[in-house]
């Protein structure tokens, strides 16, 4: 499961256990591939089967 948020109208993913698993391949190192990155940079890893919307707006 990830979280996306949405700030000024650009969609970001936040997945940390995918960058802890990376990390931990890499010394244990974060890099920080995926967290927080635009939804439009990962499209091909990342497809919902179902999305669960919290709040439209503030």
């Amino acid at each position: 499961m990830w979280v996306t948020v949405r700030i000024d109208g650009v969609d970001y993913l936040f997945d940390p256990q995918v960058d802890q698993r990376i990390a931990q391949r890499n010394g244990n190192v974060p890099q920080y591939y995926r967290f927080g990155k635009a939804v439009s940079m990962l499209q091909s890893d990342y497809q919902a089967d179902k999305q669960y919307r919290f709040a439209d707006s503030l």
